[in-house]
């Protein structure tokens, strides 16, 4: 015995002689690499050390002084590529520092909004679809004729004292080159003689027009490129007068009748449209069908564009660990019926009597014949139970891990059931003939799922927060139960029901649903289960007790946003309700012409392009002497032919002062060259992949080609593709991108331009994105070469950064 005792000590020594030893060495490993700086390394030992030694302070001080100082040097090398503009880098570190300090929280927001940016990125370096093209090549063409003036130019400075409306106008439409008629239905001359004064001072003729025909009830519609018609602005004279269009809007997220009773419930509230709109949504095609005039057309135009928005996305992370635990004891002596049998049967033996085990329910019958012979004591039996002494114990154990990720869009329910199914009978009674009585039983079953349900409906804000309506029930089958001469099961269930409120990253920690049970049963004979001792001789007890325990984490990721753009945040200005549309009266007016253009016009005319009140070429002609010289500003007509009510007014800088150049034509003070850069990930392994490198170029002036050249190590990178990025389309245009992949060499031959007569992009943006698989470990050895020009061919400084890549 004392031997026994002996050995267990020693063993108990050696062991904790062991741990002892291990912790040691961590913690003086930990110390090193504490002291190296390296401290991801020093969290490892720490962490090992305290595995084994779980109260030692000295070492949780350290490991929460190393995990700090960890963090704070990912937090620091995170901020340095951040600054870079190497996002994927520092979303690396910035989820390394998250991961070594779980309480990091600034580590963890700034990752979740790099991960944005860098889908965004992603994003927008997507080609367009042929439908959004489709769409912006119909949005430049106007159903109606326009007028051949550009609206940006100003008209001379302008005073009218007492002038007639009629007069007023048609100087106006004099120093801007355009034809004027009147309509003589509407009979406008009451208005067009009246006495008007008004100052024009660096109106365009819309605006001009616009303000002059507004305060006298007129409105205009252009008849041909040169020419307007002006009418009173009535209701009758609109409805005749006016264009209508039919367009069809297709619609790709949104809902065509939704869409429709909207705009219907806001278009029914203008009391002063002439002509109603008409919208008929196709279902079946997800379609509307407007008819109406163009400026209420622009205005549904612009409502449909703003209201068919994707709905978010979501990827939510689910975690659940269900542990369950059964204990069972059963002791005791068991008698079997708990009852003695006694039966009278003189003629022959009872049945099952032959074995000894089952009481006989009924005697067999027999003649009273048999009692007058006599009766002894072999014609009675006597059973009595059996007795079972039982001694058992039972220790289940259960774990249900569970980890999927479920991608869903918000307002959806997505659901997740984690167990059985089981059928429940439902009965029905239905008549047998029409209109009789309801007696023919009808049986049905229904599924019914138990186990871990949860069932999660996410809704993204605007400002990228996560709510989510969450139920969770963890169900279990019960006892069945006997219904009507039926057995049916019985269902026991816990159930949450809540909403979340988080961000996009944020993790939540759902506990607490515990269900304990403890079952205790006792049998024996009555007034002995009373008694203490003699129970545990002469009874059985049977004892149950079972424990479940469900921990879920949920966390949400937003994959794609709202997509909402400035213009959909802007307030869209509809003028009144007697002159409803999208920027007032219709503008109907070309677009103005690009930088090129005008160039082109200054080339033609070896002077400044034409501004307001310059005859235009075809145009009708100014009275006599109002036909300025070449490189000159236009003057009003001399006084010989023209009204003495009419006062010119000189512009500001006199008349030899030539007009300002477009914004455009003017060269920059000493542009400083533009910054190219390739952002590799954070990390290469060998064998991973693929990886996109990000090509972004910033400080960029009027740029209208670009070419890149790319050279690499192909033992270490491969190649596997490049998509063009959003830069070079700014302003929807559609580019010449022209990859080029030689694996072989490993090169990579890069090409954007923009078309011929297309203003150049400035500014800062993503050139497009690189593909590649990590294939081995090394250095990439990649350079970059390239050359870029504007929008007129003049090469543009560019300054290209390589990129420091290792694949370890």
């Amino acid at each position: 015995m004392h031997m026994m005792k002996r050995c267990g000590v020693g063993v108990a020594l050696a062991a904790a002689l062991v741990s002892g030893c291990a912790t040691g060495r961590a913690y003086t490993h930990g110390q090193a690499a504490a002291k190296a700086g390296e401290w991801d390394t020093a969290v490892a030992y720490y962490r090992e050390a305290l595995k084994s030694s779980p109260n030692r302070v000295d070492v949780r001080v350290a490991l929460q002084r190393a995990v700090q100082a960890a963090s704070q040097a990912h937090m620091l090398r995170a901020a340095q590529l951040e600054a870079q503009n190497q996002l994927p880098g520092a979303l690396a570190e910035y989820r390394l520092a998250a991961d070594v300090d779980p309480g990091n929280v600034m580590a963890a927001a700034k990752s979740a909004d790099l991960d944005r940016k860098i889908r965004q990125q992603i994003e927008d370096s997507r080609p367009k679809s042929p439908m959004d093209l489709m769409r912006e090549q119909a949005r430049k063409v106007s159903p109606l004729p326009q007028l051949a003036v550009d609206p940006r130019l100003p008209l001379p400075l302008l005073t009218f004292n007492q002038t007639q409306v009629r007069q007023v106008i048609e100087t106006i439409c004099t120093f801007a080159g355009i034809n004027v008629t009147y309509d003589t239905a509407s009979q406008p001359d009451n208005v067009l003689t009246r006495a008007y004064t008004v100052t024009l001072s660096g109106s365009t003729l819309q605006d001009a027009l616009n303000q002059v025909l507004s305060a006298n009830t007129l409105f205009y519609k252009v008849l041909d490129s040169r020419t307007i018609l002006v009418a009173m602005d009535q209701p009758a004279n609109r409805l005749r007068l006016e264009d209508q269009v039919v367009q069809t809007f297709y619609l790709s997220h949104a809902d065509a009748t939704d869409v429709s009773a909207n705009l219907m419930a806001l278009l029914n509230q203008v009391q002063g449209l002439a002509i109603r709109p008409v919208i008929q949504a196709n279902k079946t095609a997800n379609s509307l069908m407007v008819r109406a005039t163009v400026p209420v057309m622009q205005v549904i135009e612009r409502l449909v564009r703003s209201t068919d928005k994707p709905l978010a996305e979501l990827v939510i992370d689910v975690e659940i660990l269900e542990v369950d635990r059964v204990q069972a004891q059963s002791y005791g002596l068991n008698l079997s019926n708990y009852q003695i049998g006694f039966t009278f049967s003189p003629e022959a033996a009872p049945p099952n009597t032959a074995g000894g085990g089952t009481f006989p329910t009924t005697p067999p019958p027999f003649n009273l014949n048999t009692i007058s012979n006599g009766v002894s004591l072999a014609d009675f039996y006597l059973t009595v139970p059996s007795a079972t002494i039982r001694a058992l114990e039972s220790d289940s154990r259960t774990k249900i891990l569970a980890r999927p990720s479920l991608r869903g869009t918000e307002t959806k329910a997505v659901t997740l059931n984690l167990g059985d199914e089981i059928p429940v009978p439902t009965t029905t009674f239905a008549p047998v003939a029409a209109g009789g009585l309801a007696t023919t039983p009808t049986t049905s079953f229904n599924l019914r799922p138990v186990g871990v349900n949860v069932s999660m409906t996410p809704k993204v804000t605007y400002d990228n927060e996560i709510r989510i309506d969450l139920t969770v029930e963890n169900s279990g089958k019960g006892q069945d139960v006997t219904v009507a001469g039926s057995l049916l099961p019985t269902f026991s269930s816990r159930k949450v029901t809540t909403t979340l409120r988080l961000r996009d990253g944020e993790s939540n920690l759902i506990a607490g649903l515990i269900r304990e049970e403890d079952k205790k049963a006792v049998q024996g004979l009555p007034g002995i289960t009373k008694i203490p001792w003699l129970r545990s001789l002469f009874g059985a007890t049977e004892r149950n007790s079972s424990t479940s325990d469900i921990v879920m984490i949920i966390t949400p990721h937003i994959v794609r946003g709202h997509e909402l753009t400035q213009e959909d945040l802007q307030p869209i200005y509809v003028g009144t309700n007697s002159n409803f549309g999208l920027t007032g009266p219709p503008p109907l007016i070309a677009a103005p012409p690009t930088t090129e253009e005008l160039a082109a016009m200054v080339a033609a005319g070896g002077g400044q392009p034409p501004v307001a009140g310059q005859t235009a070429q075809g145009a009708q002609n100014p009275p006599a002497g109002a036909t300025p010289p070449a490189g000159q500003t236009a003057v009003p007509p001399p006084a010989a032919n023209r009204n003495p009510n009419i006062v010119p007014v000189t512009p500001v800088g006199g008349t030899n002062q030539p007009a300002n150049p477009p914004a455009g034509q003017q060269p920059p003070a000493a542009p400083r060259p533009a910054q190219l850069t390739v952002t590799p990930p954070g990390q290469l392994q060998a064998g991973g992949g693929p990886y996109t490198m990000p090509i972004q170029i910033a400080d960029a002036t009027q740029l209208g080609t670009i070419t890149l050249t790319i050279t690499y190590n192909t033992a270490v990178l491969k190649a596997r593709t490049v998509t063009e990025g959003a830069f070079m389309r700014n302003g929807g245009i559609a580019t010449t991108f022209t990859p080029k992949i030689d694996e072989a060499a490993g090169r990579v031959e890069i090409t954007i331009a923009r078309p011929a007569g297309v203003a150049g992009v400035s500014g800062t943006g993503l050139i497009g994105s690189l593909v590649f698989d990590a294939v081995g470990p090394g250095q990439a050895n990649m350079t970059i070469t390239g050359t870029a020009n504007t929008a007129t061919g003049q090469v543009m400084s560019m300054q290209i950064i390589p990129p420091q890549i290792v694949v370890r």
